[in-house]
């Protein structure tokens, strides 16, 4: 599927990425709008940045955890402070490096044994991608739900909308649904080896088919650079070819004839076309 993969962590407290920018909308918007309900908070950040976010309820996770351990190599330690990561696969096995900075060596370099290392082994056996992990169950254990469900009448009527105190009551009333555990319409990672292999078929369809705007591409590439000049910096100098006849002469060439070393039986001018 991948033959290699990155993962970048930025500094702690030093973090600034494009994301960072659609955040800073997103914050700006919900300070201007009330969002009482989960709808409207989701509508509120729908809007807050163009392109329109898109923005969904998460119903369900993929306990992939626990589906991964059995294969595992081992115990990860130590893995907290690298900020850049590599798996790559090595002889049909992944393979990880790490390092804390990006002009750092990638780590580790040799094995217990000193010898030079390929990485270090993730995964003693692969799991079956149709094996689909189970569900991460949902636990209401940490909620004071009697407090909640005094706290909305009794301390925030005065602050929201009729209609938004009716949507936390019946949320709250009806909190205990969100510990059933959805089925998922899909396990992600068969869809993405469905994705993988369709694109390898199309890599070795269009292997000899090149588009146009590539080849047009390709030829600004391979013409020649001009001679870059400032004034008559970078400007070569022009000479002129001295031949003893006119056989190579041909059309559109630009000759001149030095008239003292013509001979009285050779014509006073020849011009060339």
């Amino acid at each position: 599927m991948f033959e290699e993969v990155m993962i970048n962590f930025l500094p702690v407290g030093h973090t600034h990425e494009d994301v960072d920018q659609m955040f800073s909308r997103v914050s700006t918007a919900l300070r201007k709008a009330n969002s009482f309900t989960l709808p409207e908070l989701m509508h509120n950040i729908h809007e807050s940045y163009t392109p329109s976010i898109k923005v969904e309820e998460v119903k369900y996770l993929f306990n992939v955890k626990e589906w991964l351990e059995p294969y595992m190599a081992g115990r990860f330690g130590g893995h907290s402070k690298p900020h850049n990561f590599r798996f790559r696969k090595v002889n049909g096995r992944a393979r990880m490096h790490y390092r804390v900075w990006s002009t750092d060596a990638w780590q580790p370099t040799y094995d217990e044994d000193n010898e030079d290392t390929q990485g270090l082994v993730c995964l003693e056996t692969v799991p079956d991608v149709n094996d689909v992990p189970s569900m991460v169950e949902p636990s209401l254990l940490k909620l004071d739900l009697q407090r909640i469900r005094n706290d909305i009448p009794n301390k925030y009527a005065d602050y929201m909308p009729q209609s938004a105190m009716d949507y936390l009551q019946n949320f709250v009333n009806d909190i205990e649904q969100y510990e059933q555990v959805e089925e998922a319409d899909e396990w992600p990672l068969q869809q993405l080896v469905e994705v993988a292999r369709r694109r390898r078929t199309a890599r070795v369809e269009t292997a000899d088919f090149i588009p146009e705007n590539v080849q047009r591409i390709q030829q600004k590439m391979e013409s020649v650079c001009p001679t870059v000049t400032i004034g008559r910096q970078g400007r070569r100098a022009e000479t002129a070819e001295v031949v003893d006849d006119y056989s190579t002469l041909a059309v559109g060439m630009f000759c001149c004839s030095i008239l003292s070393r013509i001979g009285r039986s050779t014509p006073n001018r020849k011009s060339c076309q």
